[in-house]
């Protein structure tokens, strides 16, 4: 066989793999910084960064933490634990004002017996609860990593299952699709994108790139008002 065709041919097996996700679309150590705009008005700050990769309940996954400050010192942190699917494993989310807690949130999933035990102190009242785990559930701050992890193309449709914070016990149900492909400038570059639309309890649009990262661009969320994040820094 020539060197030139078994090249071609190596170059071709490489290609199918990376076309059945067969590459690092989430990085440890990457770190991305969003604008939040609630309509058209500036109000705040988002960063989520991935620090490890984790074995919870003997599954390899990813761990995130997010940092949302907005204005009237609001501060809402958390970390996101979520297996290789984009599935929920366990989350932990705080909302302070003026540096004093006014709620938190913890959720753990135990696939194996369908069931989430969901921890919420507010006010320094503390309840816990285990309930149904209902199928492809996830956080809000978790879906841009769920998309990352699905091989996204031209006919991709999914329903999810979000969690609705502080009260854990309540979920939303969305079904996402791919609409089409686009250009986006952001503060961070121009990029060729995913387009993304969901629609159920509420409305949200995504935009990804194409790339090998799949780095969430613009994020818009409709429930009432227009919540958007704006990606403007990526390491």
């Amino acid at each position: 066989m020539k060197p030139s065709l078994v090249l071609l041919i190596i170059g071709m097996i490489i290609a199918s793999l990376v076309g059945c996700g067969a590459k690092e679309v989430i990085r440890v150590g990457e770190e991305m910084g969003y604008r939040v705009y609630l309509g058209e008005t500036a109000v705040g700050t988002l960063v989520t960064a991935v620090p490890m990769r984790v074995n919870f309940q003997d599954v390899d996954c990813y761990q995130a933490s997010y940092k949302m400050e907005l204005a009237g010192d609001i501060t809402q942190e958390g970390s996101i634990v979520f297996d290789q699917d984009g599935m929920l494993k366990k989350t932990v989310v705080f909302m302070r004002r003026a540096g004093v807690e006014q709620w938190a949130t913890e959720v753990t999933t135990y696939l194996e017996l369908g069931k989430m035990r969901v921890i919420i102190s507010r006010e320094g009242e503390i309840t816990e609860s285990v309930i149904e785990h209902p199928p492809g559930l996830a956080t809000a701050e978790q879906l841009p990593y769920l998309l990352r992890l699905s091989p996204l193309c031209l006919t991709y449709s999914q329903q999810v299952n979000l969690l609705a914070f502080p009260d854990a016990t309540q979920t939303a149900a969305i079904t996402i699709e791919v609409v089409g492909e686009e250009q986006i400038d952001v503060p961070a570059g121009s990029f060729d994108c995913w387009a993304l639309e969901g629609h159920g309890a509420f409305d949200i649009s995504v935009w990804i790139t194409k790339d090998k990262s799949t780095v969430p661009l613009i994020i818009e969320q409709t429930a009432g008002s227009t919540w958007r994040y704006v990606l403007e820094s990526y390491r």
